[in-house]
């Protein structure tokens, strides 16, 4: 850090029971002297973590928890996926900067995941977590391949506000978020409004969506979008300001840990994006279909899939 090439991106501490490491970027001073040119995600290593199913309490820090059959149950599914991703080749179609093509959070290659569930709850949260390929920014990941074949992206269209309406009874639009005024042919406001939503369902009292808001270029505040946002779901009453959304992230995480283990069972890799999954391209068509069984199953009803194609 004293010759400007490292940056601490966020402080680590200790405490009694718990701990955080502290996380590092490379500066853009450190791509002038350092060959990154030669360097691959594979150059960057960390070993397997030995607990894959965390539990953080209320203030967000890891937390001891006692085993039950259904933790131990998740665990054992958890080491049988990263079993598979083990000897995998996840890699890139293309060189990535590691700076530009990657987020915060991304600290080299990690293939092995973990599920982190929340407030002290194995009924909140529960997704996974770790796999490099989260942390690729979007324009990136359809370069991803997996055993050296391109592959496709299959996402969940509004997951969480299609989960409500199959709850509710009511049919699921092909894309919720489009119920917002205005975004439908606005992607930058259609990103707002899903980001909006989804902190209104997580947020106990309120939000600070949407950040960064521009209300010149959109002709409104920050906080006539986020009222927008609320008052285009009268049929979802209730819903916003409860904390439900960390319940709704429970079960979409079961539902993509089935989807994971159906394509286990073939020896079939996966990787997880919370909603959305990547697989080698030849799987697309399955993938769908077992996508689609798995909401079905559980809602009764079929969302909208979309597929990103391959770089």
């Amino acid at each position: 850090m004293t010759r400007g090439l490292v940056s601490m991106v966020k402080a680590g501490h200790q405490q009694e029971d718990y701990a955080e490491t502290a996380r590092y970027a490379l500066t853009e001073a450190a791509r002038t002297v350092l060959p990154l040119s030669r360097l691959t995600v594979r150059d960057f290593t960390i070993g397997r973590r030995d607990e894959v199913i965390r539990l953080k309490d209320a203030e967000g820090h890891l937390t001891r928890y006692l085993d039950t059959p259904e933790t131990e149950a998740m665990r054992a599914n958890l080491r049988r996926l990263n079993d598979l991703l083990e000897g995998t080749d996840i890699a890139l179609a293309r060189p990535a900067n590691p700076l530009a093509d990657f987020d915060d959070e991304y600290s080299g290659q990690k293939i092995d995941l973990y599920r982190v569930f929340n407030k002290g709850s194995f009924a909140q949260g529960g997704r996974f977590y770790g796999g490099w390929w989260q942390h690729a920014k979007k324009h990136l990941r359809p370069f991803i391949t997996i055993d050296g074949q391109s592959t496709i992206e299959a996402d969940f269209k509004g997951l969480h506000p299609a989960i409500l309406f199959a709850k509710a009874g009511l049919d699921i639009p092909p894309d919720p978020y489009s119920l917002v005024p205005g975004i439908t042919d606005n992607e930058t406001l259609r990103d707002y409004a899903k980001t909006t939503f989804l902190a209104l369902l997580n947020a106990d009292n309120t939000t600070k969506e949407p950040r960064n808001f521009d209300s010149v270029v959109h002709g409104m505040t920050a906080e006539a979008f986020r009222r927008r946002v609320k008052d285009a779901f009268p049929m979802l009453p209730g819903v916003f300001g409860t904390g439900i959304g960390r319940y709704l992230q429970r079960e979409d995480s079961d539902m993509a840990e089935k989807i994971m283990l159906h394509f286990a069972d073939r020896g079939v890799p996966v990787l997880p994006v919370h909603d959305s999954f990547i697989i080698a391209a030849e799987h697309k068509d399955e993938l769908v279909r077992v996508m689609e069984a798995v909401f079905h199953d559980r809602y009764g009803q079929i969302p909208t899939i979309t597929l990103k194609a391959p770089a």
